[in-house]
């Protein structure tokens, strides 16, 4: 289920036939969620596996609110957060610190650095070390987007992914991503009942940037690293699941 702005909910409906959406309430028609939404998502919070929240969020300072609210005090089951809702953060991190469900968190650098509050050639010079750090701090899973994305979880332990290109480096491409992890996220919940959510987020995270580099990798060879975008990702998954399984 897709919670979208209600003001936005018909130019979704038309785009995404395949989604089922929950329009919500709108910042004056703005096209941004509001902090009295914050009753109408609660319910689709506990009949739901996991949760994804930040593509395409906006930065309106209410649908920050509402972001913070739900992290800290709403959501009790595996969470994804990327993009804007990472922003929601950027002043003030320490609620994302040890929360009670298993966390993933995928800044690229510059969202990693509004959120550790270091600059970011600091960062860009100790990749690994600083993503282990953050990861054992916070207690989340880190995914760290960029060449190569990493992922770091709370034992200090990091894997380098060995799949993607520079072309993929597209707007929406992140978001592709999140989508993704969260996808295999919930259906690894419903099927390995003998795992623990920690176990599963972290296993679902390795796999869902693994294959969305893939998925980028194969486009690039079809189409070339030079003009990709985000769809060219999106549109490659069944390939990439294919060669995998084979």
């Amino acid at each position: 289920t897709l919670g979208v702005p209600e003001t936005l909910n018909s130019i979704f409906e038309i785009k995404l036939t395949e989604v089922i959406t929950k329009p919500l309430p709108d910042v004056g028609k703005r096209g941004a969620l509001a902090l009295r939404g914050l009753g109408a998502i609660t319910p689709y919070l506990d009949n739901s596996d996991c949760h994804a929240i930040g593509p395409g969020l906006g930065q309106h300072f209410e649908t920050f609110e509402l972001v913070r609210r739900l992290v800290t005090s709403r959501i009790k089951k595996p969470l994804v957060l990327d993009a804007d809702a990472l922003n929601a953060f950027a002043k003030d991190s320490t609620p994302l610190k040890n929360l009670p469900y298993p966390l993933t968190i995928t800044p690229h650098i510059g969202e990693l650095s509004r959120l550790i509050n270091l600059p970011i050639e600091e960062i860009a010079r100790d990749r690994i070390n600083i993503a282990r750090k953050v990861a054992q701090e916070f207690n989340l899973i880190l995914v760290f987007k960029g060449a190569p994305t990493l992922v770091a979880e709370p034992s200090g332990q990091v894997y380098v992914n060995s799949t993607g290109n520079p072309g993929m480096a597209t707007a929406g491409s992140g978001d592709v991503l999140t989508g993704m992890m969260v996808g295999l996220l919930g259906q690894k919940l419903k099927l390995e009942k003998d795992k623990s959510a920690k176990q599963i987020a972290l296993e679902s995270a390795l796999a869902g940037v693994y294959l969305h580099g893939l998925c980028g990798d194969l486009a690039e060879k079809e189409k070339t690293e030079y003009g990709l975008i985000a769809g060219d990702i999106l549109e490659n998954i069944p390939k990439a699941l294919k060669t995998i399984i084979n």
